[in-house]
């Protein structure tokens, strides 16, 4: 028996299975933060448990131009806070446009430092305060992302079962054509006919 190269289409398939599988594994126990900040904006991705947050803010946050930040969940973070997973809104699938706006609040403890407090969009009281960030973000769950590779596995199966069905009456498997007065190869595309296909 002769063994089949893959083709570039079952390598994608698996190695986007596999990449799927590891993120969605990777997103129950730590949390990745990516960031890239020019002025005025940041764009950046959260993971959450179970999928990925796209953000674009206005203005940005300072810090570096780019930053990648993955922290164990239930471990302190850099800036003295834990981290802990979010409850996550599975409503729509868990699909979740959001547009938010944050300002700066000092906190009054013996650390003292400043965390970022979510108000209301629009809220006039924060209207003119410099430190007010508008933050839109797209939230979407790993799990759609497996229907893409089971849509094509289920297609490749689909051709294959549909080209021996073909071959049993007679037809070409590729293109369909009626192959009883052919003899090598179908006229319509080319491809070599079985020997025992009648």
């Amino acid at each position: 028996m002769k063994l089949r190269t893959p083709s570039i289409k079952a390598v994608f398939t698996l190695v986007f299975t596999g990449v799927v599988i590891w993120l969605l594994v990777r997103s129950y126990t730590v949390l990745d933060d990516v960031a890239i900040r020019r002025p005025g904006i940041e764009v950046g991705a959260c993971t959450f448990q179970g999928g990925i947050t796209l953000r674009y803010a206005r203005p940005g946050s300072p810090g570096p131009s780019y930053e990648r930040r993955s922290i164990p969940y239930f471990t302190e973070a850099p800036e003295g806070s834990y981290v802990i997973p979010k409850d996550y809104n599975w409503d729509y699938f868990g699909v979740l446009f959001k547009h938010e706006q944050s300002v700066l609040v000092a906190l009054f403890t013996k650390g003292g430092g400043t965390y970022r407090q979510t108000v209301a969009v629009g809220d006039p009281r924060y209207v003119g305060n410099p430190t007010l960030r508008d933050i839109r973000s797209f939230s979407v769950p790993y799990f759609p992302l497996f229907f893409i590779p089971l849509l094509l596995f289920a297609r490749r199966i689909w051709i294959g079962v549909r080209g021996i069905r073909r071959t049993q009456r007679g037809l070409c498997a590729h293109c369909g054509y009626d192959l009883r007065a052919s003899n090598e190869r179908c006229p319509e595309c080319g491809l070599p006919v079985p020997a025992n296909s009648f």
